[in-house]
């Protein structure tokens, strides 16, 4: 063989290494960065409303590994131990405190303050101004250290791609980051926990740091640290953390313990559990609760828990009998029991997580989806209402809040499209003649209020009926819209007021644009000029490349 032929053998084989390498990477790149703003999203309440802070640090840290090719791969080297830092950050994050650490927003529904606590540690710092710097030191160091750790992977990928012809580069980049996407949603929707996702993208990634031994060890130790540092669930009462367990659906991390209730005073008290409580992302999510008559009567029938079943769970049923419920956002069951419990004769509940769907089956005192009047669709709310023809005598909305965004790089939540003009206005096209919509949401901000009435007032215009009635339990976050509005339901208003409900019918939407499916925020407040957080992002962001790039 002439030198010429084995030189272009070696040239081939060269290139077909680069090609590999640069695959695999590009499935690495694209597979740890949804894990860590999945993982973020989940274990820092903060990152679970902003996930465009750590979608920003990524693609700093990959801009900021192309443009410092140094020849000699030393970020390529630290991509294993910045990332050990992260998982570390995060799998310690109930215990260090950085789990209550909250983003400030001018412009979010989110806190009227720049620190909004969620049960902070035990050993939290007491001087809130204090906490505050610290929170928001540690919030700057978290995203920092995700753009160090993707800063390795943007250098190796910089240095391949010179390597070879741009499309070519382009291409093989594409496939691999696919591929990436592909195999981290399977695992989110097999409800995988985070160990399972570092061990799934460590396969690929200590081929492609094979000639790096140390980065290596490091990289395996990745996927020690979350199986040795026990989980502390957030569920809101000191029995149930005790009694914490934690699960991972597609969409939330979920922790759920036992909820007790104590019944009577000093030597007669005692506990009995009512529930359990649901916690998704370090947030309050739901409580899978036992409201039945029977348990109620048992319990001495307390005025707090009368009330509480009435204004959360069966106030629609004040002003109609429905024979056929339509329940969207079903939850673990509360308000599918609620409609048995007033006579329904068939409910079909539409819930977008398998997992809750799964719970309310297994832990809900009452039973509910084991009734053969119960029918339950896994699928989004809107999804549903497009694909059915049914009709209902009651469609209701039970405290809809899906906590999380409609997508990774996303800041739309999912709940956004249900509460828009065209998903009430849709929500109402399913409804018999005399039937009744109704939405039942805790608002912890006035502008929330106004929008939903505002909402609800244009797909009452749309459909030309009258306009919406509205109540809200004084002393409480909780209010209730219905629509259509009858003359048999006015008069019962009245009797409501005596009951300590405020006729919020009338209430001033002045400034506030409606949601629709084309301006679907919900929760964006209306504020003047730009939100200073996203300001000082972009900011921080232009100062960086001005000196990368010299």
């Amino acid at each position: 063989m002439t030198e010429a032929a084995e030189n272009s053998n070696e040239s081939k084989d060269s290139n077909k290494r680069v090609i590999a390498e640069l695959f695999w990477l590009s499935v690495v790149g694209l597979f740890f960065e949804l894990l860590v703003i999945r993982w973020m999203g989940t274990e820092v309440r903060a990152c679970s409303i902003y996930k465009n802070f750590p979608l920003i640090a990524c693609y700093v840290g990959l801009g900021f590994g192309f443009m410092k090719d140094s020849g000699k791969e030393k970020w390529f080297k630290l991509f294993p131990v910045f990332l050990l830092l992260l998982v570390i950050a995060l799998a310690t994050s109930d215990w260090t405190g950085l789990a209550y650490i909250m983003a400030p927003s001018a412009s979010t529904a989110i806190s009227s303050t720049w620190w909004d606590g969620y049960h902070p540690p035990e050993n939290a710092i007491s001087d809130t101004n204090t906490y505050i710097i610290v929170s928001l030191i540690s919030f700057f160091l978290l995203i920092i250290t995700v753009a160090l750790t993707f800063a390795g992977i943007g250098e190796r990928l910089g240095r391949l791609f010179n390597e070879l012809k741009p499309l070519e580069a382009y291409a093989i980049n594409l496939v691999g980051s696919a591929i990436g996407i592909f195999l981290f949603s399977i695992l989110s929707f097999l409800g995988m926990p985070p160990f399972i996702w570092i061990l799934v993208g460590s396969l690929p990634a200590v081929w492609v740091l094979r000639r790096h031994k140390i980065s290596i060890g490091i990289l395996l130790a990745c996927i020690v640290v979350p199986l040795v540092v026990p989980a502390r669930g957030m569920t809101y009462t000191d029995a149930a953390r005790t009694e914490c367990k934690t699960m991972w659906s597609p969409y939330h991390r979920v922790d759920m313990g036992p909820l007790f209730y104590t019944i009577g005073e000093g030597e007669n008290a005692k506990k009995i559990q009512v529930g359990q409580t649901i916690s998704v992302n370090k947030g309050y999510f739901q409580q899978p609760l036992n409201l039945s008559k029977e348990f109620i009567s048992d319990a001495g029938n307390p005025q707090r828990i009368t009330d509480f079943v009435f204004d959360q769970y069966e106030f629609p049923y004040h002003f109609i009998k429905p024979k056929k419920v339509l329940i969207l956002g079903a939850g673990t069951g509360n308000d599918v029991a609620a409609a048995l419990r007033n006579g329904a004769e068939q409910v079909d509940a539409v819930e977008i997580d398998p997992l809750m769907a799964e719970l309310g089956k297994k832990i809900h005192p009452e039973k509910p989806y084991d009734s053969p009047k119960v029918r339950v669709f896994v699928d989004d709310a809107r999804a549903y209402l497009r694909k059915t023809n049914e009709k209902y005598d009651l469609v209701l909305t039970g405290f809809l809040d899906s906590h999380t965004v409609a997508g990774n790089s996303l800041s739309v939540r999912l709940d956004d499209y249900v509460y828009t003009v065209d998903g009430m206005q849709s929500a109402m096209e399913h409804l018999n003649p005399g039937g009744l919509y109704s939405i039942c949401y805790c608002a912890t901000e006035d502008f929330l209020k106004r929008r939903l009435i505002a909402n609800l007032r244009v797909a009452c215009d749309r459909a030309k009926i009258d306009k919406p009635l509205g109540l809200l339990k004084k002393e409480t976050m909780v209010f209730h819209f219905l629509s259509p509005v009858t003359d048999s339901m006015k008069e019962k208003v009245p009797g409501l007021e005596a009951m300590g409900y405020e006729n919020i019918s009338d209430a001033d939407s002045e400034g506030i644009k409606p949601s629709t499916d084309d301006w679907p925020y919900l929760y964006l407040k209306p504020t003047d000029g730009i939100d200073p957080v996203y300001l000082i992002v972009n900011i921080i962001v232009l100062a960086l490349a001005w000196m990368w790039c010299g």
